[in-house]
């Protein structure tokens, strides 16, 4: 979730050093250091949380044992790790926004000309290793918009943070990333001697003494929290950093490796291109298992699985069931689907992480209700706030936020001029929740529970 934050953080550390080199002194000079230091610490820490939530998760580990798990067991050392990665993010990029400081001061444009050849080296070693493909579940031409914009922040945000969580074979994967963290090295070094041969004497804004100054401890403080970081971790992931694994043969992995059906599974919420040559020992699995999972009822066949398989797939037993399943989350888009108007994917994420809503308002009333509002967007505000209120036989309340749009949109006093889409977004992005009367009635499952099919 934070992964699209950290390019604006690194950004913003650029500028700094930039204002920095450009003339700060006295207590303003402590200042600029103290907020360069602020930024390159709040983006370590974002990093490194990152890469440690995700490989702490039982849940990674068991479905990725191969990948999750370089943490160690004890927690003093695990402590010390997490020093360690959040410094090495700290560190990583403080000699990339000072190499790209420099750059920009040769020539303004040279960090966007360095940055498209980087993505362009990048982006050819993806292709030439039919790798192009992002692991998230879009086809098409907008899977391949997806697959550029997705791996070039990926590409950015490792470039400048060294999130470990990246080098997994389904982003820019082991080596890529392990040559990538030499590679800024390298620039780091090399940019202070092109600074000083291509920027005029009178133009220079710091002298070669003060840029190795910097560039020195930070190289020297970045390999050292490396190799505290590599001797602390469980030595069997270390070759996770030189894997030359594709995104395509960690996909397919999870279903030609595994023993069991908790890593199978995983390859339905992955992008189908991933594992086309594979698709037909994906069905066979579907049809023999099936029958025993409605017995048994694993933990991972849930409705949310069931209705990103494709119908065709599915043993005439179960078809029926996934049909209704479709209808009722506003259909579906099969194996690998983006699945929009997936209440019951946010419903089992939520769940899981323990911020249970009840909701006992049918997801088919719902949508009626939804699709009603929009289509009478010509009523009056405290006309669709009434309705809000008494529609389904319950008692309905919107977010605020969806009534502060409602309310904005109508002026000091007017008329409320809502358009089909602001109005369909609000309802379907908000929730309308059916909220029960305390020891209240009817609703929801026996004894205050929630129902499995309705709470989230």
């Amino acid at each position: 979730m934070l992964q699209p934050l950290l390019p604006t953080l690194a950004q913003g550390c650029i500028l700094q050093i930039l204002a920095f080199m450009d003339g700060a002194h006295g207590d303003k000079k402590m200042q600029a250091i103290f907020s360069i230091l602020v930024s390159a610490l709040s983006t370590g820490v974002a990093s490194a949380g990152i890469s440690y939530d995700y490989d702490a998760d039982p849940v990674m580990r068991r479905n990725n044992p191969k990948f999750y798990g370089y943490l160690p067991d004890n927690g003093v050392k695990r402590t010390i790790m997490y020093i360690t990665m959040v410094c090495n993010s700290a560190l990583l990029l403080l000699m990339r926004s000072f190499s790209t400081a420099l750059l920009f001061l040769i020539d303004p444009r040279a960090p966007a000309i360095y940055a498209c050849g980087d993505l362009a080296i990048y982006f050819l070693y993806k292709l030439l290793r039919r790798d192009f493909w992002h692991w998230i579940p879009v086809t098409g031409v907008t899977g391949v918009i997806v697959a550029i914009v997705e791996r070039t922040i990926v590409k950015i945000v490792a470039d400048f943070t060294g999130c470990l969580q990246l080098r997994g074979p389904g982003e820019i994967g082991g080596i890529y990333f392990s040559i990538n963290i030499v590679f800024a090295i390298v620039t780091a070094m090399l940019s202070v001697p092109v600074y000083f041969k291509l920027v005029p004497a009178s133009e220079q804004l710091v002298t070669p003494s003060q840029c190795w100054r910097i560039i020195l401890p930070l190289s020297g403080a970045f390999v050292l929290t490396c190799l505290i970081f590599f001797s602390i971790m469980k030595k069997k992931y270390r070759s996770t950093f030189t894997s030359t694994m594709t995104g395509k043969q960690w996909v397919t992995g999870y279903f030609l490796v595994a023993d069991d059906d908790i890593p199978k599974y995983l390859v339905i919420f992955c992008n189908p291109n991933m594992w086309l040559e594979i698709q037909p020992k994906v069905i066979d699995w579907i049809q023999e298992g099936w029958h025993r999972w409605r017995e048994e009822q694993p933990e991972w066949f849930t409705d949310n699985w069931k209705r990103r398989v494709p119908v065709d797939w599915v043993p005439e037993e179960g078809k029926q069931e996934v049909v209704e399943l479709r209808k009722r989350t506003g259909g579906g888009t099969g194996a690998g689907g983006s699945g929009k108007g997936d209440r019951l994917g946010i419903r089992e994420s939520l769940r899981k992480r323990g911020r249970g809503v009840k909701i006992t308002a049918a997801g088919s009333e719902r949508d009626s209700e939804m699709s009603r509002l929009a289509s009478e967007r010509d009523d009056g505000l405290e006309g669709i706030l009434a309705k809000a209120a008494d529609g389904g036989g319950g008692k309905y309340r919107s977010t605020r936020v969806g009534e502060r749009i409602l309310r904005g949109s109508a002026g000091a006093g007017g008329r409320a001029k809502i358009r089909p889409t602001m109005l369909l977004g609000i309802a379907r992005d908000a929730v309308w929740r059916k909220v029960e009367d305390d020891g209240g009635e009817g609703g929801g499952a026996e004894g205050g529970e929630e129902s499995d099919e309705d709470a989230y």
